[in-house]
């Protein structure tokens, strides 16, 4: 059989282009994240036009070029529908181990350079599109793995009136110190007092159910205001004169609204393991807020970032107990050594 004619070259990065990879390195051979999302059909069309060649951290490892030629093998044959189209665009894929001489490189980690220097600044602030939370806030090391969200205990959200008497003010509570959450799959939570402490000087946004196209206020315009006091986390909202903002003035008059949920991450948090089998989770301090949302339908608490925390922290297993000499010189003579 021939060799296929050569095309111009096309080298993609691996992890955070063909991989989601959660910003945590397990090792060069751990692959355990999902393809992103309409990776597997561009790699099938760009097979048309390009050689392509996939060069990452784990180039330099045997078992991690191993690794990702099995894990593209099956992502392939997933998203494609069956092992023949997979092995027609493996065909065209390399896995070099030093950066090749390319037509284009596709990187998540890159910035492209058109002979302007960027500033230092810009580069320290760069962060990988993956490695950003909905709204674009910006999240770095393993943040990114412990966004959360949660539903507010609270029941006062209510309204209140602005000078000129017309009800255009939100006040309560986005959440309560020392007041256990609901079962969040195997444990209940506490925010401790002062935990929010470093995390209200941030660009944090008020909006409805987490909605980024449905801002109420905003922390660095003043229209949204932010404050620890005894009893946890009290919010305050100046609404605009928008009709989403209309429509829940009127669900809150009715009483049809009066939740609120945050968008966090954790910074520090110990776990207590009891007697009686319940755990519970103390939230000491919060790290980023990215924002805090009137809510009408409370959504389940986005809990799988808490529950890696919890994996983390759960004491090891104690280990079965030798068996005995006795015992193991019965098994010998039962076995006829």
């Amino acid at each position: 059989m021939g060799l296929m004619p050569r095309k111009p070259l096309l080298c993609l990065d691996f992890d955070g282009v063909l991989h989601l990879h959660d910003g945590v390195w397990r090792g060069a051979a751990v692959i355990s994240g999902p393809a992103v999302e309409g990776a597997m059909e561009f790699l099938a069309s760009a097979a048309d036009r390009f050689d392509i060649a996939v060069h990452s951290a784990r180039s330099g490892d045997a078992d991690g070029v191993a690794a990702m030629r099995e894990w593209l093998a099956g992502a392939l044959a997933e998203s494609l529908g069956g092992d023949a189209e997979a092995a027609r665009v493996l065909a065209r894929v390399s896995w070099p181990t030093s950066k090749p001489a390319a037509r284009v490189y596709l990187d998540d980690r890159a910035m492209a350079f058109a002979g302007v220097w960027p500033s230092l600044d810009d580069i320290e602030a760069f962060e990988p599109w993956h490695l950003r939370d909905p709204q674009g806030a910006r999240r770095s090391g393993e943040t990114a793995m412990k966004a959360e969200r949660r539903l507010a205990p609270a029941g006062d959200l209510r309204m209140a009136e602005a000078e000129d008497g017309e009800a255009r003010l939100v006040r309560g509570y986005a959440a309560l110190y020392n007041s256990a959450s609901e079962d969040l799959g195997g444990f209940t939570e506490v925010i401790a007092p002062g935990a929010f402490r470093d995390a209200l000087g941030g660009d944090t946004r008020a909006l409805i159910n987490h909605d980024a196209n449905m801002v109420l206020g905003r922390t660095r315009s003043g229209t949204l205001r932010l404050s620890e006091d005894a009893r946890g986390l009290a919010v305050e909202i100046d609404l605009p004169e928008t009709q989403s903002a209309r429509d829940l003035r009127a669900s809150m008059a009715r009483g049809d609204v009066n939740q609120m949920s945050f968008g966090f991450t954790v910074d520090h948090d110990t776990w207590d393991f009891r007697d009686d089998g319940t755990t519970v989770r103390t939230i000491h301090h919060v790290g980023e807020l990215f924002d805090v949302s009137v809510v009408t339908f409370p959504a389940y608490p986005e809990t799988e970032a808490a529950l890696r925390s919890l994996e983390a922290a759960r004491p090891p297993a104690p280990a079965a107990p030798a068996p005995s000499l006795t015992l193991a010189r019965a098994r010998l003579r039962l076995a006829g050594i």
